[in-house]
């Protein structure tokens, strides 16, 4: 990504990314600590490029602790709590609609379809008596997750 105005020539400076590893090549990792520490950096770096969801997700958390504070009183403002509770699902709204919230979940579904794939294929070598799927989850217990 270019700083300013594209020239797709990259003459005009670039903002530093970090290239991260496809999400196939770290589920062939077996690792769900490094899924989950990956998701974490690209989150990070994504959100340093886009103001508007950090300060979005700042006003969430910031909500959140208020609802918690409130909730530790002696008398706890139920009537404030709730008003605070609007305002988060309005924010979770807001963040939803957001381009990089959207790019994400798509590519966390890309990555649910995929698994679930690789999860049938290995339930088929793992267990070659059985025909397949037979929609009530009798032969696998749930795993194929039809």
């Amino acid at each position: 990504k270019q700083a300013g105005a594209a020239d797709h020539l990259g003459l005009n400076p670039s903002v530093p990314a970090t290239c991260f590893p496809t999400a196939a090549t770290v589920a062939c990792s077996w690792d769900p600590a490094l899924g989950e520490q990956l998701g974490r950096a690209m989150g990070e770096e994504a959100a340093a490029q886009d103001e508007e969801i950090v300060a979005a997700y700042a006003r969430y958390n910031e909500a959140h602790q208020r609802i918690e504070d409130i909730s530790m009183q002696e008398t706890p403002d139920f009537d404030q709590m709730g008003a605070l509770t609007r305002e988060m699902e309005e924010i979770q709204e807001e963040i939803k609609n957001f381009p990089l919230a959207k790019a994400m979940r798509q590519a966390r579904n890309a990555f649910t379809a995929m698994m679930q794939q690789v999860n049938s294929e290995l339930s088929k070598v793992l267990s070659p008596g059985s025909a397949g799927c037979s929609g009530d989850c009798s032969g696998c217990g749930g795993h194929c997750r039809h």
